[in-house]
């Protein structure tokens, strides 16, 4: 196909912004997101970077030119150092246009198998530990089985404590976001006591090294997601031992077509594959949905909206059923960004 135009559509939030993608090709549009900081305080990815790399290198590079396929398409990204937000938003996108052109579902395009998907919230910091239990204990009431609890410094082993003595059936893990060290291997190994499911992204994402090293001494699984930022990263990680699970998230690691690699490679290491998004909208979530209806993807979906308590009126769970349109479905509607053509 021949690509005609890349819109860029930005919606802020308080820190973050879901940069939406469209590109557009004989006739049709295909949807891609990339959530993205304000400002690059845990990631050199932010907004203002992300757009300039959208505008100044992918829409010269890409449109007006004829892309056959989707490893066409990652050839040419490939070429790009870095950026893999941005990069999987045009490839997602990609892969929508390619499947509404072909007139079946994404899902359907991508060979997955037409199953329902639920996506979990994990359990980040509350003003109190009794807020934490008490949102936990409704969660549980309405049939939740497993939880994730991000912890921070001053929020850690004391919580997972608590909340292993309260529900001492439910299974738990924990996810660091890459901010403890190897100096607090004591409070790694510790956790092991309250029998935690796995210990997600403990240490910095470029530390794949230290990640090997602290997997060695555990017996509970290291669960990388932040690290698998590309298939480059996600084989190292697999060949240094870094981890015992990875955590796939479509919008992170370059697209559809890098997840589908990163799938190939875990399978072939026989590393369990789970599937992230921090998706604020529904482009991203049908996306994550429909890499998540592959076999053999673990569910459900960590859908990880920035620590927050969801919205009262939120779907729980949230659960996306295959369905019948081409591509992701409706598109999202949006003023054209483009200045309106003068009338003749």
């Amino acid at each position: 196909m021949k690509l005609d135009a890349l819109q860029i559509f930005d919606l802020p939030a308080a820190q973050q912004t879901a940069v939406l993608v469209r590109l557009d090709a004989d006739g049709a549009s295909g949807w891609g997101e990339a959530t993205v900081e304000a400002a690059p305080m845990h990631s050199e990815q932010w907004t203002g970077a992300t757009r300039a790399f959208l505008e100044q290198c992918l829409v010269p590079e890409l449109i007006g030119r004829e892309i056959a396929s989707a490893d066409e398409l990652a050839q040419i990204l490939a070429c790009f150092r870095g950026h893999s937000l941005a990069k999987g938003a045009v490839d997602c996108a990609w892969h929508d246009l390619a499947a509404r052109l072909a007139q079946k579902p994404l899902w359907q395009s991508l060979a997955a198998i037409g199953r329902e998907v639920t996506f979990v919230r994990p359990f980040g910091p509350r003003p109190s530990l009794d807020d934490l239990l008490a949102d936990l204990a409704a969660s549980i009431d309405k049939g939740l089985a497993q939880v994730t609890l991000k912890l921070r410094p001053g929020w850690g082993i004391d919580v997972v404590r608590a909340v292993r003595s309260t529900f001492p059936n439910l299974a738990i893990r924990v996810d660091f976001d890459g901010t403890a060290t190897l100096d607090q291997r004591d409070l790694l190994y510790r956790l092991q006591d309250y029998q935690v499911a796995a210990i997600e992204q403990p240490l910095d994402a470029d530390d794949l090294v230290g990640h090997a090293l602290l997997q060695e001494s555990l017996r509970t699984p290291v669960c990388l997601d932040q690290s698998i930022a590309s298939p480059e990263r996600a084989q190292l990680a697999l060949d240094l031992a870094s981890c015992q699970e990875i955590r796939l998230a479509p919008d992170l690691c370059g697209g559809l077509t890098a997840a589908q690699e990163i799938l190939a490679a875990c399978h072939e290491a026989a590393v369990p594959c789970l599937i992230g998004t921090r998706a604020q909208t529904e482009v991203g979530r049908r996306h994550a949905a429909a890499l998540a209806m592959l076999a053999p993807v673990a569910a459900p979906i960590e859908l990880d909206d920035n620590n927050e308590p969801p919205p009262t009126n939120a779907p729980h769970p949230l659960t996306i059923s295959p369905w019948p349109e081409p591509g992701i479905g409706p598109p999202p509607h949006f003023p054209d960004p483009r200045p309106p053509t003068p009338d003749p």
